[in-house]
């Protein structure tokens, strides 16, 4: 039976405990023993439950007087679900090379939930381990070209009116807003610098705005619901008040840093065609569009931007997933899956969403295009491996050695026990990368 993150069992009258760090690993062990118990298999059902047992079957491994397992030479627990399945490994003669790198890379990541949820994750949905200790997982994307079908179905509408109606299209500036990626037309030059001027007029016009209204809120003055009038009325409200000032800036500048010009509208329509040519190496995320994700290329973002709290579903991070979360997510016959190598030191959270089917990470690194069939992702395009993936990791090390030596780092504010295990797992991975990637 199991009560929270205990587990027993009863064998010839013969009752054994297991105690977990986690309730998950209680429950994955408790159907663990369930099953073997269905089957009558009461020999290994003993082994399962007697840990001092299936520890005399192997090297690799130590325990303190309160019952923590190592590796040996480190001192960072192994969760207990990892520990079951090195034994387990051994037990069948495999090597278990892959399960210790992969460990030694979960003991540099500095949030031990991150480690230990990682490890339920990658436990549950059986997740390949690399020989370096990556795991694999997956990405659901889009097709890059969809970032510029938008821009593609403007220029070609815009062109065909001009055409329909005589106008001339050489003349016609085609541009786009950095803030909201629309796509814009000016019929002449004169039309285009009047757009930019009456826009700076608006800006200047509405920051004259809030900053009157900010400081009319602190007195008596400001009395209206300033969202609920027209602008007829706000202009006649606002400039009627004797204390209302234009500020002095030019926000012409501002205007322009916000344009990006693409070409008159010959030009742009004859590129139309380029801009829906697929490239097998080139897509984009479902949720914002404006990522470029290339296989082959390491994925990144700022750790300290993700979020790390699992109770947060929805929130800021790179995110990959299981088999069942990328073929329910993002496009349906649009979707693309890509295989991605996560380095268990980028594992950020994993929440309590889609079934724990995902997680936050701040790098991924793409290696493979891959299909879904039967339910089953099948990789159909393998252009890069882990070992074009290892300088990535080299390089993110010395960094973070030059960071430590700067005290610029996370390793600063953690126990000396984990700095040492840390930082011997980074040396002996520096000496990993160059023997396997020589």
């Amino acid at each position: 039976m199991r009560n929270g993150k205990s587990v027993s069992a009863s064998i010839n009258g013969t009752t054994s405990f297991r105690n977990f760090e986690a309730e998950e690993e209680a429950r994955q062990f408790f159907t663990i023993c369930n099953d073997l118990k269905k089957t009558g298999d009461e020999e290994q059902l003993k082994k399962v439950l007697d840990s001092s047992f299936r520890l005399e079957f192997n090297e690799y491994l130590e325990r303190d007087g309160s019952g923590n397992t190592y590796l040996k030479g480190y001192n960072i627990p192994l969760p207990t679900l990892l520990i079951q399945r090195i034994v387990d490994t051994i037990m069948d003669g495999a090597p278990i090379d892959h399960l210790v790198n992969f460990w030694k890379l979960c003991m540099t990541n500095p949030d031990p939930r991150a480690r230990q949820d990682l490890f339920s994750f990658a436990t549950r949905f059986n997740f390949p381990i690399t020989d370096y200790g990556y795991f694999i997982a997956y990405k659901s994307v889009a097709w890059k070209g969809l970032e510029k079908k938008h821009e593609g179905i403007a220029i070609a509408t815009k062109y065909v009116h001009c055409k329909s109606n005589g106008l001339g299209t050489d003349e016609v500036i085609v541009f786009k807003s950095l803030l909201d990626d629309a796509i814009y037309f000016a019929e002449s030059e004169e039309l285009f610098e009047q757009m930019i001027t009456e826009q700076a007029e608006e800006d200047k016009f509405n920051f004259s705005v809030q900053g009157w209204a900010i400081e009319k809120n602190r007195t008596a003055y400001y009395t209206r619901n300033l969202d609920a009038l027209s602008d007829e009325e706000l202009l006649a409200y606002v400039t009627a008040d004797p204390d209302f000032l234009y500020v002095e800036p030019d926000f012409i500048s501002d205007v322009r840093s916000q344009i990006e010009v693409l070409g008159n509208l010959t030009e742009m329509f004859a590129s139309v065609a380029d801009m829906f040519q697929n490239s097998d190496e080139a897509f984009t995320d479902w949720h914002t569009k404006r990522m470029t994700i290339n296989i082959g290329q390491p994925v990144t973002m700022p750790r300290k931007d993700c979020d790390a709290n699992p109770h947060q579903t929805c929130s800021s991070g790179l995110h990959v997933g299981a088999p069942g979360y990328v073929q329910n997510f993002g496009g349906g016959d649009k979707n693309y899956i890509l295989a991605v190598l996560v380095n268990p030191a980028n594992v950020v959270a994993v929440p309590e969403d889609y079934n724990f089917e995902k997680m936050r990470v701040c790098e991924y690194y793409p290696y493979a295009l891959c299909e879904m069939k039967d339910g089953k992702i099948i990789e159909i395009k393998t252009t890069h491996f882990e070992e074009d993936y290892v300088g990535y990791e080299a390089e993110a090390i010395e960094q973070e050695i030059s960071k430590y030596e700067k005290k610029e780092s996370f390793l600063n504010s953690i126990s000396e026990d984990e700095l040492e295990s840390i930082q011997k797992v980074q040396k002996e991975r520096l000496t990993l990368i160059g023997k396997l990637s020589a």
